[in-house]
């Protein structure tokens, strides 16, 4: 805090998740997805 102080930084977060999107419209590659981004960003 010392230093923020001095700087006049701010604190803060990032959130960085890889993102997704089907190959097709076919209803399985929808499916793999959003299963592939539950699995990121459910975790």
């Amino acid at each position: 805090m010392e230093i923020q102080e001095k700087q006049g930084g701010k604190i803060g977060i990032v959130i960085n998740t890889p993102w997704y999107e089907p190959f097709s419209n076919s209803s399985e590659d929808k499916l793999a997805a959003e299963r592939a981004l539950s699995f990121s960003m459910n975790w």
